[in-house]
């Protein structure tokens, strides 16, 4: 129970002041002010009649919320549509918001949204992975490419990002590369290697045919230039399987 009839005694009865009421009853100064602001907004006067208990006093101060009524009239949109369109390209959640926001003028807040979206939406099963250190480097391509402009013609030349990531502690690299065509896949590797100082126990490319020449879920067939360069630094390469996203979630 809130300390509620004690600081409005101190603060309406005996016109303490709010730092004193505070250290007196040993709760925080804005917890007092916050207190004597709801009071004033209540329908309550003081003294309190003698039929308003602690209870009915804090009930009136501090009438319970019902979030799912409150969300439902800010015209929220429903966690399927969110999901669905979370699942497309390039979309995040603060661009649902925003769009959101443009078609509802009296919007709730980014927070009040996100803890929606997060308290509402289908519980996902799944294992959390555990990792060594030194054990596993995940190896992809990001899905967009960069491009960069030659100075000296002026053209807009397309390049690859090349990105690896340690599965115990998320340290990365990245580079760019004119194509994802094997040799340059397979030279990423030694500058990653030489960045990091150190070869990782295994390599978890995703399945592109300059890492992988057939995709097996159980038993994968490595390109022979990808196979060589493992058994070079004296590591193996693990293939992410097919259409199995969380097997390269850290990538």
């Amino acid at each position: 129970m809130r300390e509620i009839r004690s600081i409005l005694y101190y603060r309406l009865e005996k016109g303490i002041s709010a730092d004193q009421t505070a250290r007196a009853l040993k709760v925080s100064k804005g917890t007092v002010i916050n207190t004597a602001h709801r009071f004033k907004q209540s329908d309550l006067s003081w003294p309190l009649s003698s039929d308003i208990d602690d209870a009915i006093l804090e009930h009136a101060l501090y009438p319970p919320r019902n979030p799912k009524s409150s969300f439902k009239s800010k015209g929220l949109p429903s966690t399927h549509y969110l999901e669905e369109e979370l699942a497309r390209k390039h979309v995040t959640l603060q661009c649902l918001y925003d769009e959101y926001c443009q078609s509802n003028p009296d919007a709730t807040s980014r927070a009040s949204f996100y803890r929606y979206f997060k308290n509402n939406r289908p519980k996902p099963f799944s294992m959390p992975m555990e990792y060594k250190g030194g054990d596993l480097l995940f190896v992809d391509y990001s899905g967009d490419g960069l491009e960069y402009i030659n100075k000296e013609t002026g053209d807009i030349i397309s390049v690859e990002l090349f990105c690896c990531c340690w599965g115990a502690s998320n340290y990365s690299y990245a580079e760019v590369t004119h194509s994802q065509k094997k040799e340059d896949f397979v030279h990423s590797h030694p500058r990653a290697f030489r960045y990091f100082g150190a070869v990782p126990h295994g390599l978890v490319p995703d399945n592109l045919k300059s890492g992988v020449k057939h995709a097996d879920r159980y038993e994968p067939i490595l390109n022979p230039l990808y196979d060589e360069m493992t058994k070079h630094y004296n590591t193996v390469g693990l293939p992410a399987r097919v259409r199995t996203p969380r097997d390269k979630a850290k990538i």
